[in-house]
């Protein structure tokens, strides 16, 4: 369903999307998103609490100590123009594992 207002931006990142709409008054915006269901895992996410890994041993490190990808699927390196695997996370599955990977002492 859409609000009664204009589209203000589409932020379009590999196979999800999110709609941001401008609604009166025009301080205010409704985030409008497609529920996201991983190929790899069937479980339901919006991109907006998902986080996209594309460094394989870092993903694999979070993989290992318990948080499991809710997608996995492959797209391209846009840096190095090159085929990649992104793995997709929930963002406050990650947190810890974040600050441990950071210190280098993620096991």
């Amino acid at each position: 369903m859409k609000p009664n207002g204009n589209i203000h931006s589409l932020k379009v990142c590999s196979h999800f999307f999110t709609i941001f709409y401008d609604v009166e008054p025009p301080q205010e915006r409704i985030i409008m998103e497609h529920k996201i269901i991983g190929k790899f895992s069937g479980k339901e996410y919006y991109a907006s609490e998902a986080i996209r890994i594309m460094n394989p041993a870092q993903a694999a490190a979070y993989w290992v100590n318990g948080v499991e990808p809710l997608d996995v699927y492959p797209c391209r390196d846009t840096e190095r123009k090159t085929p990649a695997i992104a793995f997709v996370f929930r963002r406050n599955d990650t947190k810890d594992v974040f600050d441990l990977w950071c210190k280098h002492q993620l096991t």
